[in-house]
């Protein structure tokens, strides 16, 4: 069974977020944590450390991924967080862990003494849009399979300006709970999540007439 076929109201759909984490104009926002069935879920950290190496300060802001109580994530081989574009299923995955994953990272570095001088630069995916993390968690003897639509930022610069990020946006979220390896951004039928969607107009007009009655009825209940 492909996602396209699998039964309707097998999907679970956050609805859209806007969740910040990490560094940005507007401030800092440490994490954001979200449970799903069983226990499981998934976590974004935004973390900052300062070292001090014979004559230089090294200065590291990260933004790592988490899959928690069993929950794996596609990754790269380095350690890395991978992303997908819309449409992508987890047959395209080569690498899959439970635990954790950088996802964009900044480093800067102030040498003094003899050594004076600065020195940054950036790793991870650096800037991306409406790109895809592939993740499944075990049911069973099987898994049910999900993705997270995120947005990323970093600029490589020098010093502490949180203008320079990084920073990460989690759009939106979503699992098939049939088994089906379920496509990146598929979202069904599903009607969004009633404690993750606040329905503003944008939401009304998202989910038309009969949305919103299922929408008002899952609060209800």
């Amino acid at each position: 069974m492909t996602a396209d076929q699998a039964e309707a109201g097998t999907i679970t759909w956050s609805g859209p977020l806007n969740a910040p984490v990490g560094w940005s104009n507007s401030g800092f926002n440490a994490s954001f944590l979200q449970p799903l069935s069983g226990g499981m879920g998934f976590r974004f950290t935004a973390k900052s450390s300062n070292t001090t190496e014979l004559q230089r300060r090294i200065h590291l802001r990260v933004i790592s991924a988490t899959g928690l109580s069993g929950l794996q994530f596609a990754y790269h081989s380095g350690g890395w967080l991978r992303l997908f574009n819309a449409g992508a299923a987890w047959s395209a995955v080569a690498s899959a862990f439970s635990g954790a994953f950088g996802l964009n990272a900044r480093k800067w570095v102030t040498r003094y003494g003899g050594a004076s001088g600065t020195y940054h630069s950036v790793f991870g995916p650096g800037n991306f849009s409406h790109e895809y993390a592939l993740f499944r968690f075990p049911v069973g003897a099987g898994y049910d399979y999900g993705w997270i639509e995120l947005s990323g930022f970093v600029s490589n610069g020098q010093g502490p300006d949180n203008s320079l990020g990084p920073r990460l946006t989690v759009e939106s979220w979503a699992y098939d709970t049939s088994g089906a390896p379920i496509h990146a951004g598929d979202t069904g039928s599903a009607v969004p999540e009633p404690g993750s969607f606040a329905l503003t107009g944008l939401a009304a007009l998202s989910l038309g007439a009969a949305g919103m009655r299922r929408w008002r009825a899952a609060r209800a209940s």
